[in-house]
């Protein structure tokens, strides 16, 4: 009967460290030294449902071809970053004597009252 006590004790112990590690894991997954991996499955396999009627096409992919597609998806998150390097003209249409001319003015960031915006820098 102690031993099975013991034994019982022991199981709740190594739950107990198992459940305390899944929670600190489950906190910050990015941190997990096979993150990347695991995302880039995850996408892989998303973009097989997505692509699920072109079964011969997704069965003839290669690995560089994979590693592509995931790499674009993974840019595809990205697609928002506040510019480090002056952000792109606007093109705006003035009117000359020779009629329509396109004039690159730069965007820049300003805040109104509630927040940052993008306005034409005169």
């Amino acid at each position: 009967m102690l031993e099975a006590i013991e034994q019982r004790h022991a199981n709740e112990r190594a739950y107990q460290e198992a459940i305390n590690d899944w929670q600190r894991a489950a906190v910050n997954p990015e941190a997990h030294p096979r993150w990347m991996q695991f995302y880039a499955n995850a996408l892989r396999d998303a973009l097989r449902k997505a692509n699920s009627r072109r079964r011969e096409t997704v069965e003839a992919l290669t690995h560089g071809d994979w590693r592509a597609l995931v790499y674009r998806e993974l840019q595809a998150d990205n697609w928002y970053e506040i510019p480090e390097t002056p952000s792109p003209a606007a093109l705006v249409e003035t009117q000359d004597e020779g009629g329509i001319e396109a004039v690159a003015r730069p965007l820049v960031f300003s805040t109104n009252g509630n927040d940052s915006h993008l306005e034409m820098d005169e």
